[in-house]
């Protein structure tokens, strides 16, 4: 194969990348987060089970207070009196629960929406397009599996752009709309999970994110959205869309509900790392932020994002900029491999029925990508990877906006921040695709709207493998504010 190959074209094999391992033994600063504080009662009434936690949901649920059958009535009640332009779900299965025995474990009775990019035994999963309307997988992805063991019920399988993307476009299906104003995009590509828990039609949803693929939906439509370390979910069971970038994780109304399921898909303790944030201080906490790499942002997405270092101030925490000129590097590293890795893999499916030119278009953005370019690529991940880390010398979390507007019109091609008009698809990408790359931790959190009544998302991350450190600083600060708890218009 000649140096100047497209990729498309080669065998050119995925190198696994390990962020914790790179990261080796770094003289990086260590936040203690303090022991997590008793576990609080559940809040409200299970007459209120549609925006209730999960974690409460299944407390009421052990201890009797209420059923399996009673929780999948009111989610279809809810459903029903909900506006059905959301277009959340491709799937529904929530009415064909088997009701024979009551579920147990931490997510007993919890409704679940899934990413149509993620397996579900006998439920087709079509990643939302007609190439694969006649898919239906034998087993669990693991994911989704462990969540089910844990008593989850499924609430159906959501949609999405076909094969992914930052939009919320479906030439196939239609779009998934904003909750909150039903004239707006949703974020892509995890869109539908996004509008599903906003909406009150599942507690929890599980996406894909490999350019910030939860943390746009999330932010878009004013819930959370948690991207792991790289490596620690399975994404076995998943169609890829780039296996060196991707990375499952969950959306929800609440930081705790988000590290719930990251607990049960991994085995760790980030419930724990929530729960001690709620109600804490963030005393000796250091908050970089990377103000010379943010682009210009909408003047409501500027003031809320002021207003949020202000409040996590208040709080404790020490915040100062910080510098950041790898970015942009890593932003391009992950467009080599998010458009040559997709190209490649599409490469059987191209002649299949109902692989549209739209789609072809898409996913042809790949094929220039050169085999010497990809080779680069992955030598540049290690090395902008490891010069990125040195601020966490400086810093125990970085923070900026997930996105530099609130979400566009649905349809929209290009967003205007400032003076400048800007393709929306890639402005998207642009404040979320560099930690892909590095395989850091991160959380989108509400922290505002702007004057439409659109919601606006607080980014955090921290180190590989402190994902408890970004649990505690978003429940923190989620506990201080109420954006969170800010319901669409419709729901009131």
């Amino acid at each position: 194969m000649e140096a100047g190959a497209s990729f498309f074209d080669s065998a050119e094999p995925i190198q696994p990348f390990d962020p914790i391992i790179l990261a080796g033994d770094p003289t990086w600063r260590q936040f203690v987060i303090p022991d997590a504080r008793a576990v609080r009662a559940p809040r409200g009434e299970p007459d209120d089970l549609v925006w209730a936690g999960a974690a409460d949901i299944a407390r009421w649920h052990a201890a009797g207070r209420i059923d399996t059958a009673a929780v999948i009535r009111a989610f279809l009640d809810h459903a029903a009196a909900a506006p059905s332009v959301i277009n959340a779900f491709v799937t529904e299965t929530l009415a064909h629960a088997d009701l024979a025995g009551e579920p147990d474990g931490r997510l007993a009775g919890v409704p679940v929406g899934l990413k149509d990019a993620i397996d579900a035994a006998r439920v087709p999963s079509m990643c939302s397009s007609p190439v694969f309307k006649d898919r239906i997988p034998d087993e669990d992805a693991p994911a989704w599996g462990r969540l089910r063991k844990a008593g989850a019920l499924l609430a159906g399988k959501t949609g999405m752009p076909q094969f992914s993307g930052a939009m919320s476009t479906n030439e196939f299906n239609g779009p998934v709309v904003n909750p909150w104003t039903l004239q707006h995009d949703s974020g892509g590509s995890s869109s539908g999970s996004g509008a599903a828990v906003a909406a009150g039609l599942c507690t929890i949803a599980l996406g894909t994110d490999t350019g910030g693929s939860v943390r746009i939906p999330a932010a878009c439509c004013g819930v959370v959205g948690f991207k792991p370390t790289f490596g620690t979910v399975s994404t076995d069971g998943v169609f890829p869309m780039s296996p060196s970038l991707d990375q499952v994780g969950p959306i929800a109304r609440s930081v705790r509900d988000c590290a719930l399921a990251v607990d049960l898909m991994t085995g760790s303790q980030l419930e724990r790392a929530a729960l001690s944030g709620e109600g804490a201080d963030l005393r000796g906490l250091r908050v970089g932020v990377p103000r010379s790499w943010l682009p210009v942002l909408q003047p409501a997405v500027s003031a809320a994002f002021e207003e949020a270092l202000s409040q996590l101030e208040e709080l404790g925490a020490e915040v100062f900029d910080v510098d950041l000129p790898e970015m942009e590097g890593l932003i391009e590293v992950n467009r080599t491999f998010a458009h040559g890795e997709q190209a490649r893999i599409h490469d059987p499916l191209r002649m299949l029925p109902g692989y549209s030119d739209g789609l072809r278009k898409y996913t042809d953005r790949g094929r220039p990508v050169t085999v010497a370019r990809y080779r680069t690529a992955q030598r540049e991940r290690i090395e902008l990877t490891r010069r990125a880390g040195e601020v966490w010398r400086q810093a125990d979390v970085l923070a900026w906006p997930t996105l530099a507007y609130t979400a566009p019109p649905v349809g929209a091609t290009e967003v205007v921040v400032g003076d400048t008009r800007y393709p929306a698809a890639t402005q998207m990408v642009y404040m979320n695709a560099a930690l892909n790359v590095t395989g850091w931790p991160a959380i989108s959190v509400p922290c505002g709207f702007d004057h439409q009544g659109l919601p606006i998302g607080l980014q955090v991350t921290a180190p590989p493998a402190r994902d408890d450190l970004v649990c505690f600083v978003a429940a923190a600060y989620e506990g201080a504010t109420e954006h969170h708890t800010v319901r669409p218009p419709w729901a009131r």
